[in-house]
């Protein structure tokens, strides 16, 4: 693993917040991404703590992300997240191909 693949890949939590200095440090990674789209709410937090148990048979292939809500919701649409509901999750594929989770 090339030396700042390797610090990227050191610098990030598991299962990271997405804010703008992340999204630098992923853009190093070479990973595709899974974002998890989330606001205050019992079902969010639920949704969180699943993907904290999925990430370490995972986190070699994908990069997960919680994203505020408030914050980051017009990019659902661009990640095919057609729907309102929270927590709502999508793939984002190295090739660019975007998955959204089922509901």
């Amino acid at each position: 693993m090339r030396f700042d693949k390797w610090i990227s890949f050191k610098s990030k939590k598991p299962v990271d917040i997405l804010d703008s200095e992340i999204l630098a440090v992923q853009a190093n990674l070479g990973l595709s991404m899974f974002l998890t789209f989330v606001d205050d709410s019992e079902a969010s937090m639920q949704a969180i703590n699943e993907i904290a148990k999925i990430e370490p048979k995972y986190g070699e292939i994908f990069s997960f992300f919680i994203a505020d809500h408030d914050r980051w919701s017009h990019l659902k649409r661009l990640l095919g997240i057609t729907w309102d509901e929270l927590p709502a999750m999508a793939f984002n594929m190295l090739d660019q191909t975007v998955i959204p989770y089922p509901r």
